[in-house]
């Protein structure tokens, strides 16, 4: 999906396009004009010239998540500019945008006048970079970063051709074209979008031989064998993060979405009170038959409720199973006390 992003100014607005792969966000223009209508008009024809088929505008909220009169002012700017486009319209937390804007433009060394001609164009990339970094990818993955980790275990700078064709294929649906759990529906997909690079002149034949050669999924199947064996008590580190969101979404402002991204995406380093080899020894030891009594059983124990509503009123049923035996919790807590 081709995305287009603005950063909304009294008299300049920058605009950004990112590709249909959804992995590469570009400068496209800066609009200087300061007639409030007219700039709608222009950006709602640069959304038709660049084929957008949703339009992100940023949305600068205050540090504590209210809004002041600029966000206000974005809002309306959204709403009017959906009266003129066919696509859907969103806005974007954009706090602390055009600081980062600044600070690229600083590496960079752009000044002057130079400067002052690129700078929302550069803030309206980044508010679609930090937007294109929450896409579900998969797997619990938000962002392009996050998911070159989890499925491949290196940054996104240094993916390869085929591996970019694979994460591209999972947005239009996380779920079934979910590399891990899908390869084959993946590598359809995979394939058909390095055939449109191919065809478009994106990459060269050599290049999409290669790419079409790689076995990417035997390594995505390696690298996630081993972090399944390297993280023993997943829950634990899900209760965690769990906990981190519900504590950025009340004590920060941030929305579930933001949170996800600043925990998945914001490069933080969690410290708990977990023993990673402590931890390994349980499981072994938790798993392992022969440190149960021979005659434990372990069994399923479940109730389905099913409520549905007739012309006679509300009936009500419940269909129980019980099967096998549930492990004795007197032997249970002897097991643990020995551990």
């Amino acid at each position: 999906m081709k995305i287009l992003a603005v950063d909304f100014g009294d008299s300049r607005t920058g605009i950004a396009i990112c590709d249909r792969g959804e992995l590469l966000a570009s400068p496209v223009c800066v609009i200087e004009e300061k007639h409030f209508p007219t700039t709608i008009q222009k950006t709602a024809a640069q959304a038709e010239e660049q084929s957008a088929e949703l339009i992100v505008v940023g949305h600068p909220l205050n540090m504590d998540g209210s809004k002041g009169p600029r966000a206000q002012l974005c809002e309306e700017f959204a709403e009017k500019l959906r009266e003129l486009v066919s696509v859907p319209v969103v806005l974007w937390d954009e706090r602390q945008t055009t600081v980062s804007a600044i600070g690229f433009l600083n590496e960079t060394n752009t000044r002057g006048k130079k400067r002052k001609q690129v700078i929302d164009a550069v803030a309206a990339t980044i508010i679609l970079e930090n937007y294109l970094n929450t896409i579900n990818l998969g797997s619990g993955c938000y962002g392009v970063q996050t998911a070159a980790q989890t499925y491949f275990g290196k940054d996104a700078k240094d993916l390869t051709l085929s591996e970019c064709a694979v994460l591209a294929a999972i947005p239009k649906a996380p779920t079934a074209y979910n590399p891990k759990n899908h390869p084959e529906k993946n590598q359809q997909r995979r394939d058909k979008i390095l055939n449109n690079m191919k065809e478009q002149g994106y990459i060269t034949e050599e290049e999409y031989t290669i790419a079409m050669n790689d076995n990417v999924y035997d390594r995505i199947a390696m690298h996630t064998q081993s972090q399944a064996e390297s993280a023993p008590y997943s829950y634990f580190i899900d209760e965690v993060i769990t906990n981190l969101i519900n504590d950025l979404m009340v004590q920060k402002g941030y929305t579930e979405v933001q949170a996800k991204n600043v925990v998945y995406s914001g490069g933080l380093k969690i410290y708990t009170t977990q023993d990673s080899y402590m931890q390994s020894i349980l499981d072994t030891e938790f798993q392992n038959p022969e440190n149960f009594p021979a005659n434990t059983q372990i069994g399923l124990d479940w109730a389905l409720t099913v409520e549905h509503c007739s012309e006679s009123g509300w009936r009500r049923s419940e269909l129980q199973q019980r099967d096998a035996a549930a492990l004795l919790p007197q032997q249970r807590s002897e097991f643990r006390s020995a551990l």
